[in-house]
């Protein structure tokens, strides 16, 4: 299942297109037509916003039907718009275009929001507070005024780290994609630790006949390397956004790192643990022989990479009888609780997250020839 809806970050777009589709949502709410006027009259997208600030437009069948916008005001971000028509809602366009938005901003950026009140409750679930209420056009009209910003990262800085807990998959890869496009030589490194909803991913490798069983649960094309595999709540994930040049990484030593900080991990839970040069991931000796635990799949895009690793902690395996795991035919797969271990990802995101920044925090030992090569995926 691919997304419906083409983003286009930064397109040159017409401004009365925008405006058009600001109005339509709010008369969609139910703001009074004296508002709608006002509104008409006052607060209009204009080409000069267009050329000063960030914009991000999604079109179905060419036609503009979602925008949001930031701008950049004495230093600070601010969501000045975030608008989607009736015909395009249920998409999670909304939730999309402001991940977008905050990969923009940087995620260790503070971003502000001019929200409308009948949208307070969403962007709160987006993890924004509400720090007070500002007069608006109609007079007497209070807006809320928000604030979305990071936790304090829980690792040392080598990579900014941040559980983000429960996400949905397309709106948190295409925010991925944005902050590896726009990320420049300073940007600080990310891991973003989180869960999905049920979802199988199948890489640009992909084949097929991976796929055993079709079920309620979607399938995504994707950009990263390898076959299909699957997430689902209680797997831990970890999305490693990593300047590979500046750590004079090639993309097999940042495999071969990430592997080892989920078998230290294990260690620490007295589970032994090992990688497989030729194939990928983390594994386990169970009674009836090999299992895998964790998987890895990665981008590399001028030498950044994306993506990342997946571990099973506490979770629902059935879904992987429905593929092939990986690409291997009857390959067995296990979890944590399985081994014994009571853990959560949420409890165990620290402890991954400072394995991963210890070991990238060694210098890396590629050349350049390693790193600067590859716009492919890492078939990983």
């Amino acid at each position: 299942m691919s997304s419906p809806f083409i983003l286009r970050p930064g397109r040159p777009v017409d401004a009365e297109a925008l405006t058009r589709i600001s109005h339509v949502a709010k008369a969609h709410w139910g703001y009074p037509a004296e508002w709608l006027v006002m509104w008409r009259e006052g607060l209009t997208v204009t080409e000069a916003d267009l050329a000063a600030n960030w914009c991000v437009v999604a079109e179905l069948a060419d036609k503009p039907v979602a925008f949001a916008m930031v701008a950049l005001e004495d230093g600070m971000f601010e969501l000045n718009h975030c608008w989607v028509l009736p015909e395009a809602m249920g998409m999670k366009l909304g939730t999309t275009m402001f991940n977008m938005a905050r990969a923009h901003v940087g995620n260790n950026q503070p971003l502000f929001i001019v929200a409308e009140p009948k949208a307070e409750g969403f962007y709160q679930r987006q993890g924004a507070r509400t720090l007070g209420l500002w007069p608006s056009l109609p007079e007497g009209r209070k807006v809320p005024m928000m604030l979305w910003q990071h936790a304090t990262p829980m690792a040392s800085e080598v990579v900014q780290s941040h559980w983000l807990g429960m996400q949905d998959y397309i709106p948190t890869w295409m925010a991925m994609q944005e902050f590896t496009t726009h990320r420049q030589p300073d940007t600080p490194d990310e891991l973003w630790l989180l869960e999905h909803p049920p979802i199988f991913t199948q890489g640009q490798a992909g084949k097929p006949e991976h796929v055993l069983q079709t079920t309620a649960i979607p399938i995504v094309p994707i950009d990263r390397g390898g076959q299909v595999t699957y997430h689902g709540p209680g797997q831990l994930i970890g999305y490693v956004m990593v300047d590979l040049s500046r750590r004079k990484l090639g993309v097999r030593e940042l495999v071969r790192r990430l592997e080892q900080s989920l078998v230290e991990l294990l260690a620490d839970l007295n589970i032994t643990a090992y990688g497989k040069v030729d194939a990928p991931g983390v594994y386990v000796q169970m009674a009836k022989g090999e299992a895998k635990i964790a998987s890895l799949g990665l981008r590399i895009r001028n030498g950044k990479s994306y993506h990342g690793l997946a571990l099973n902690v506490d979770m629902d395996l059935t879904p992987f009888s429905y593929i092939n795991p990986c690409g291997y035919a009857g390959l067995a797969v296990t979890q944590l609780k399985d081994l014994g271990v009571n853990e959560t990802p949420a409890s165990l995101a620290p402890r991954l997250a400072a394995k991963i920044n210890a070991l990238l925090a060694l210098e890396g030992t590629a050349s350049i020839a390693d790193y600067a090569l590859s716009a492919k995926p890492a078939t990983v």
